[in-house]
């Protein structure tokens, strides 16, 4: 017998090594607990569209006609809900240089990508209800996980941010209109432009920071189920990888415009307090897309090197010192094989490179945006 062979059994269950497994499995939540708990999250998430105050925005102004497609006239929808403010702007036929054309342009451009990203990642996030249900069912903290999500979508804070982001818009045109060389406006309707791009981000930037924590709500819920020979490739732990790439990808792309918007105003009379938003906001908005990008792929590999640790432990022997009869057993070389395999094991089904790239591209823009703003 070798040294490693357990002692023979030759009940039933035994005999079956994947039965074993799937009886396991089963043990740990029942299939109507994990279908009610599936039910719950998806309701929460669900409840969504009638709480989420950039999702109401985006849900009206249908656009009919001669347009056909579904995927077209939600793009034409989001369109005209990020550029109607430099339309009327336009329209009315406001006192404006080449430099605050491009400006308003941009700044619809990142309405339009804002309401795109908030409607695309909540589908997504139903979508993906199932197999992070399915992570979590098991987990005392279960209950907890949803009632957070259901508090995130009140209206009270979702105002708070949207209004500070309307202000601090309204002020950032009224630097940028009354600077020396500057339009000098006393009219509402030039100051659109930067008022909804200020509420529309503020209300953006609540859910990039609600959507940054959902992995350290995960790394604080115990007994998570995760898959027992793969955990990196669990379905919720893929599915929450993939929609970080898409919210890495949104923010990268904003972090540009809004480097190029801010290109578009800087100039070499720009008063202070117009430098400090010129200059400060990019600042901002790359660190977001560091924290809301790269934050929640390290949380979640720790969650799943911390599970390896915990699943994989038991095959640690605590000899210092085994005998030289051992190392020389057959089943002793199967064992460090299994061992190396398991400890080989990514804990990410993301590429490291990818991340690294992603970091990269962020500091780069940032980069040459300064060099630009000094070199002007």
């Amino acid at each position: 017998m070798g040294v490693f062979e357990a002692e023979r059994d030759d009940s039933p269950m035994s005999a079956d090594p994947v039965a074993s497994l799937v009886e396991a499995d089963r043990g740990s939540c029942t299939p109507e607990q994990r279908a009610l708990f599936r039910y719950e999250l998806a309701r929460a998430i669900g409840a969504g569209y009638g709480r989420v105050l950039l999702l109401r925005i985006a849900r009206p102004v249908p656009v009919r006609g001669a347009v056909r497609g579904p995927a077209v006239r939600a793009f034409l929808r989001l369109a005209v809900l990020g550029a109607w403010p430099y339309a009327v702007t336009t329209a009315i036929g406001a006192n404006l240089t080449v430099r605050s054309h491009l400006y308003g342009a941009l700044l619809s451009v990142v309405c339009t990508l804002m309401l795109a990203m908030a409607w695309a990642g909540w589908r997504y996030a139903e979508r993906s209800a199932a197999p992070v249900g399915e992570m979590l069912c098991t987990s005392p903290d279960a209950e907890a996980f949803v009632s957070w999500l259901a508090r995130t979508q009140r209206l009270a804070p979702q105002l708070a941010c949207s209004l500070t982001g309307l202000g601090l818009g309204v002020c950032s045109a009224y630097a940028n209109f009354s600077r020396p060389g500057g339009t000098g406006t006393s009219a509402l309707a030039p100051y659109l432009p930067a008022a909804w791009a200020g509420f529309l981000g503020g209300g953006v930037l609540y859910w990039f920071f609600v959507l940054a924590r959902v992995p350290l709500r995960l790394r604080r819920a115990a007994h998570l189920r995760l898959s027992w020979l793969d955990p990196a490739h669990t379905p919720g732990i893929v599915r929450l990888c993939t929609c970080y790439v898409l919210v890495s990808t949104g923010l990268g792309a904003g972090v540009v415009v809004i480097e190029a918007a801010g290109v578009a105003v800087a100039t070499g009379r720009t008063p202070g307090l117009l430098d400090a938003f010129v200059f400060g906001f990019p600042v901002f908005a790359a660190a977001l897309a560091l924290y809301a990008g790269v934050q929640p792929f390290w949380t979640l590999s720790r969650i799943v090197r911390s599970y390896q640790q915990e699943a994989f432990g038991p095959l640690l022997t605590q000899v210092a010192r085994p005998p030289h009869t051992l190392l020389l057993d057959p089943a002793m070389r199967e064992a460090l094989e299994t061992y190396r395999s398991l400890r080989a094991l990514r804990t990410l089904p993301v590429r490291t490179w990818a991340i690294l790239q992603y970091v990269t591209g962020i500091l780069a823009s940032l980069i040459i945006f300064f060099l630009q703003g000094i070199l002007k």
